[in-house]
């Protein structure tokens, strides 16, 4: 993690965090200081052990929970991301930050499966 140049407001400054778990499931944060053009990556989360007794991906989610700036936006990435019915629930999110600009975005990943049956 750096915070950008000395006596540059903390909001501002050059950061970027990955994955951030968080009351929701899963999120990030990414922010872009004064005299940068933007940024923009993405981002990946996934089970690590394989679903088992039938549970699968129901559907996944990633929206911005709060920008600064215009252009800054988070999307889920249908590329990167399991289709229905996988056993394996990966997500990626798309993410792109202005000059100065700040993005937090949250996702989700929700599972289904047999009724008393662990997974």
């Amino acid at each position: 993690m750096g915070w950008g140049g000395s006596n540059w407001p903390e909001e501002c400054g050059l950061a970027t965090w990955g994955a951030l778990p968080t009351d929701f499931g899963l999120g990030g944060y990414h922010a872009s200081g004064y005299g940068f053009q933007g940024k923009g990556g993405s981002d990946q989360f996934w089970v690590t052990t394989p679903l088992q007794h039938g549970w699968v991906l129901d559907s996944s989610s990633a929206d911005w929970s709060l920008k600064v700036g215009d252009v800054s936006q988070a999307s889920k990435d249908s590329n990167a991301s399991s289709a229905p019915g996988d056993p394996s629930p990966k997500l990626g999110v798309n993410w792109y930050v202005g000059n100065c600009g700040m993005v937090v975005y949250y996702g989700s990943m929700i599972i289904i499966g047999p009724v008393g049956v662990p997974y």
